[in-house]
C-alpha cells in the first residue's frame, strides 16, 4: 500500500474505534495497546479530525467519512460563541468551512468570526490568545497566524474589503513582531514596562525558536502571500527558510531549534513546515529542494510500517505527549501526501 492508502486505512480503523464526540488527540500506549487519548469538543484541535474525515471522503467518495464528520461537528458547533479563545480559526476553518457546501453551517462561521474578532486588541493591532492574571496582560502568540485564515476567507467571500484589509494588517504586525531579521520566530509576547516583551510558552526559553511556532508562522505567511502577493510575506518566508536551511542538523526538526540536545523531535512541526514550503514554491525555487529533504527525513525517521506519523511533540516543557502521533500532525501529513496544502 502507498502512504496515502495507509493513511486512509488507518483513519477508517480509528473512525470505527471512536464514538461521535470522541476526538482523537494523541495516540498513546496503555497496557501494551495503542489507544487514542481523546478530547470532547472543548479543546483547540477537534477541527483537524473533522477536516481529515472530509478530505478522505473527497479522496475516496465513501460517504461514511462525511457523515461521521458532520456528526462530530455537532459537538463543536456551540464553540462558535466562545469569546475566550483565539483558536476558533483552527476549530472552524478545518471543519465548518470545509463542509459549508454540504451542510447549513454558514451562520456558525459568521458567529465564529465575530467571536474571534472580539479578542482584537486595538492598541497592539493583534488578536489576544488569552488574558494572564498573573502577568496582568493579554498574551499574544504565534499560533494566531493560522487563526487569521478563517476571518480572511470569510470576509473575502463577502467582498468585505475593509475587514479583509484589517486581517492583513494584523498579519503584517505579526510578521514584524514575531519573525526576526534572521528568520527565527518568537513564541509569544506580553505587555511589559516598555511595550511588548517575549515570553516562553512551549519553547526552551522566551527568545528561543520553538519549531511548531516556526511552522505556524511559515505556513501563515505563505498562505497570506498566496492570497495577497504582498512583499512583506514573501520576504518573511525567505528569511525563515534561510534560517531553517542554516541549522547544522537540518533536515532534522527538533521541538525547539535551539534545544537539539534534548533529542526531542517534532514530526508535527516537520509536516506543517513541508506544507508551507509546498505553498511557497512560487516564492523561491529553493522551497522545493528544502521540502524534499524534510519529507525524506519524515519518511525515514517518523513513520511506522503502516505509515502512522510518530515522534510528534505536543508540549515538552510540561512533558505532555512528547513522543506521540498527534492529530494536527496527521491532518497536515494527509494534506502533504494528497497534495493541495
Amino acid at each position: 500500500m502507498t502512504i496515502l492508502e495507509n493513511i486512509i486505512d488507518n483513519t477508517y480503523k480509528d473512525l470505527k474505534r471512536l464514538e461521535p464526540g470522541e476526538f482523537p488527540f494523541a495516540l498513546v500506549e496503555l497496557d501494551g495497546f495503542k489507544k487514542w487519548f481523546t478530547t470532547n469538543g472543548n479543546f483547540w484541535t477537534e477541527g483537524f479530525w473533522i477536516g481529515k474525515l472530509v478530505d478522505i471522503w473527497k479522496l475516496t467518495g465513501d460517504k461514511t467519512f462525511l457523515d461521521y464528520a458532520f456528526k462530530n461537528y455537532q459537538f463543536i458547533s456551540r464553540r462558535k460563541e466562545d469569546t475566550t479563545t483565539h483558536d476558533l480559526g483552527f476549530l472552524f476553518y478545518h471543519s465548518a468551512w470545509k463542509i459549508k457546501e454540504y451542510f447549513p453551517v454558514v451562520k456558525d462561521i459568521k458567529q465564529a468570526v465575530c467571536s474571534l474578532m472580539k479578542r482584537y486588541n486595538a492598541k497592539y493591532n493583534l488578536i489576544s490568545a488569552w488574558f494572564s492574571k498573573e502577568l496582568n496582560s493579554d498574551v499574544f502568540i504565534v499560533d494566531t497566524f493560522m487563526n487569521l485564515i478563517l476571518p480572511f476567507d470569510y470576509y473575502a467571500s463577502l467582498g468585505d474589503r475593509e475587514n479583509t484589509e484589517k486581517i492583513v494588517e494584523i498579519a503584517k504586525t505579526m510578521c514584524n513582531l514575531f519573525i526576526g531579521k534572521h528568520g527565527n520566530v518568537l513564541q509569544a509576547f506580553v505587555e511589559g514596562e516598555n511595550g511588548l516583551k517575549p515570553v516562553k510558552i512551549q519553547g526552551k526559553s522566551p527568545t528561543s525558536c520553538w519549531s511548531r511556532g516556526f511552522a505556524w508562522a511559515l505556513y501563515g505567511c505563505t498562505w497570506l502571500w498566496k492570497r495577497t502577493r504582498m512583499k512583506i510575506f514573501a520576504e518573511a518566508f525567505n528569511r525563515m527558510i534561510n534560517y531553517l536551511e542554516e541549522r547544522e542538523y537540518f533536515p532534522y526538526i527538533p521541538y525547539d531549534f535551539e534545544d537539539v540536545k534534548s533529542n526531542i523531535t517534532d514530526s508535527s512541526a516537520a509536516v506543517i513546515i513541508s506544507c508551507a514550503l509546498a505553498l511557497g514554491k512560487d516564492i523561491t525555487v529553493k522551497s522545493q529542494s528544502i521540502s524534499r529533504k524534510i519529507i525524506a527525513w519524515i519518511k525515514n525517521e517518523c513513520l511506522t510500517e503502516d505509515s502512522r506519523l510518530i515522534h510528534g511533540c505536543y508540549h515538552y516543557p510540561k512533558r505532555q505527549f512528547i513522543d506521540n502521533e498527534l492529530i494536527f500532525g496527521d491532518y497536515y501529513f494527509l494534506m502533504l501526501m494528497k497534495g493541495g496544502c
